[in-house]
């Protein structure tokens, strides 16, 4: 596995944690861990989106 798909897959493996905890926190109804855990699914969505750009990026090179 290349370090750029195992950087992919931490980030997707970080989300999911992030969901793990959103869920309890939905369920008792707190704001704060809400939001703590959109925040911290906005940020990881981010890294994700950035890592797509650089290999779009690495494989239109790689056609020139």
């Amino acid at each position: 596995m290349t370090p750029a798909r195992l950087s992919t897959l931490g980030w997707i493996l970080f989300a999911i944690s992030g969901v793990l905890f959103l869920i309890p926190a939905v369920q008792v109804g707190d704001p704060l861990i809400i939001a703590g855990c959109v925040v911290w699914l906005v940020a990881i969505a981010i890294f994700l989106w950035v890592d797509w750009l650089r290999a779009q990026q690495s494989s239109d090179a790689g056609r020139s």
